[in-house]
């Protein structure tokens, strides 16, 4: 688990969001991730 899916998690865990939203920052973070490694 990199640093940015932990930031990711203690978000969630902080915000109580629903399985939509998480499912939507989860997407988000690999998209961030894949990009990052692109470059």
């Amino acid at each position: 688990m990199n640093h940015l899916e932990r930031y990711v998690c203690i978000l969630l865990q902080t915000r109580r969001v629903s399985v939509k939203e998480q499912q939507l920052y989860l997407r988000i973070s690999y998209a961030l991730t894949n990009l990052l490694f692109i470059m």
